[in-house]
């Protein structure tokens, strides 16, 4: 069964789907800075996997849950939420698409990790985790399935490459760890905010 309280997870469902307008609309800035028809058709292309994400996905959360649409329309966007989408458009806006795309990719792999990290503690002895009957397996198939996976993997793929190409100077290198650290410090408070209901 799940150990989460639904009340935290239809909060997280309301606030991902506020932020998922945020990180869709990082990545049309990411289409805008990028210079390759290769960059231009992984940003386009993973506008598409939100877009989908969200009409897919939240609609049968939504409909598990007896979330309505008028009731995640209506929600208020958390403090969390507000903070870290408005950090990915900083970013987007003042940044190039190098930055950009390590700051798009805490978020990418964050979900990646916890998805198989969930999927890993089911499959330990003595878990706290059991797939079966679990409320959330849906959420947790999802993000530790191949699709996903595979959005990692090429995510992970195209930063080596831009790395490669162009390889960062220490000052660029520091940049980027800021990036990634506020980042990440972000997308924690994004998932201390479903568990707080704050």
């Amino acid at each position: 069964m799940g150990v989460l309280p639904r009340e935290c997870f239809v909060h997280f469902i309301k606030q991902d789907y506020h932020y998922l307008k945020y990180y869709a609309r990082a990545y049309g800035l990411l289409l805008a800075k990028s210079r390759s028809y290769a960059m231009i058709t992984s940003a386009a292309s993973t506008i598409q996997n939100v877009l989908r994400e969200v009409s897919t996905m939240h609609k049968v959360f939504c409909k598990e849950w007896s979330i309505t649409s008028e009731e995640l329309e209506s929600s208020p966007e958390s403090p969390a939420t507000t903070a870290y989408g408005a950090y990915l458009l900083d970013v987007g806006l003042h940044g190039d698409d190098s930055k950009l795309l390590v700051a798009l990719a805490a978020c990418l792999l964050g979900y990646g990790e916890v998805g198989l990290w969930i999927k890993a503690e089911a499959a330990a002895e003595d878990t706290w985790v059991t797939l079966e009957g679990n409320p959330y397996l849906r959420w947790i198939e999802d993000y530790s399935g191949r699709d996903y996976q595979n959005a990692v993997k090429q995510g992970i793929e195209i930063l080596e490459e831009i790395v490669i190409k162009d390889p960062p100077s220490t000052l660029r290198l520091a940049q980027f760890k800021e990036v990634w650290n506020k980042c990440t410090s972000l997308e924690k408070g994004f998932w201390d905010m479903a568990l707080t209901l704050t």
